[in-house]
């Protein structure tokens, strides 16, 4: 490596930069970047005066008062892609859910007719049946069940699987 490329990796090392008008929208002020480092600033204008010109000018900031910021945004971060995941993809508003899906819509006050899928577990083996009543309905994993009737948990997904397989062919039919 040469000299200035461990002059680059130490800078890197030693500072972070943080370009203001990316991380915090609305910035006007004129300074374009933040530099964090735990060293004092008059050590880092020192050691790394070369490397810092195209930043400047800049706001110098400790690591310590940096922590909670840092924090701050990724507990953000974290809320928005959390709220992305359970934002509905076909949001109910307006009547326009009823308009362009009506197939999908039900009415949530209204009964099932579960006597179509008591049908379709009848039709299943006496193991696939037990399997899907304690996967669904006693919410016990592949493996768990496998361990309590002493066989794989690969024997267990085969059969659980065949016996979806079977149970939505059944309901298709129906």
């Amino acid at each position: 490596m040469t000299n200035h490329e461990n002059r680059v990796s130490a800078f890197r090392t030693d500072c972070r930069l943080v370009n203001m008008k990316q991380e915090y929208p609305g910035y006007t002020g004129k300074a374009k970047w933040m530099l964090v480092s735990s060293l004092p600033e008059s050590e880092v204008m020192e050691r790394y005066a070369d490397e810092l010109k195209p930043y400047m000018p800049f706001i110098y900031v400790t690591r310590e008062v940096f922590a909670p910021i840092a924090e701050s945004h990724h507990n953000d971060r974290k809320h928005e892609i959390r709220d992305a995941k359970l934002r509905d993809a076909f949001p109910y508003e307006d009547g326009m859910f009823e308009t362009f899906h009506e197939e999908l819509v039900c009415d949530p006050f209204s009964e099932p007719d579960w006597s179509l899928l008591y049908d379709a577990i009848d039709q299943l083996t006496a193991v696939q049946k037990e399997r899907i009543h304690k996967r669904f309905f006693l919410q016990l994993n592949m493996v768990e069940i496998a361990a309590e009737e002493g066989t794989t948990k690969q024997a267990v997904e085969k059969s659980i699987k065949l016996a979806l397989a079977a149970i939505k062919k059944f309901m298709n039919q129906g």
